[in-house]
């Protein structure tokens, strides 16, 4: 169940991300045209995550500054809670997984000294 939460929150992430960057192309697009209406009405339209990872970003004067990051997407302003929840949902996989290991190993333990007792007791019981 884990596994399948993870699954689906990595995917959600993904387009989230994807989202975030077709809104970012459109915005930086717009910023060299030099429509600053646009820039705005698509700059309200970005979700908070990339919205205040582009103002970080801004903030670096990336035109001017050749230190500055690539993308609003390599700030660690940019980070998505879905991308978390995948993370928590693959550990408590690798949790339930290694249990299951664990008991899996009892088991066949188990079945092992079973069926090395069996005919011990047998053969006992004969003599």
């Amino acid at each position: 169940m884990a596994a399948r939460r993870a699954a689906e929150q990595a995917v959600f992430a993904n387009q989230l991300r994807t989202v975030d960057t077709l809104l970012c192309e459109a915005y930086v697009k717009a910023v060299g045209e030099g429509k600053p209406q646009l820039v705005n009405v698509l700059f309200q339209r970005f979700r908070p995550e990339i919205q205040a990872a582009t103002e970080a970003w801004l903030a670096t004067r990336p035109q001017e500054n050749p230190a500055a990051p690539p993308t609003p997407f390599a700030m660690p302003e940019y980070a998505l809670a879905a991308d978390t929840e995948a993370t928590q949902g693959r550990a408590e996989e690798e949790k339930a997984l290694a249990a299951a290991r664990a008991a899996n190993e009892i088991s066949d333990t188990y079945l092992l000294l079973t069926g090395l007792y069996s005919p011990v007791l047998f053969l006992s019981g004969i003599a």
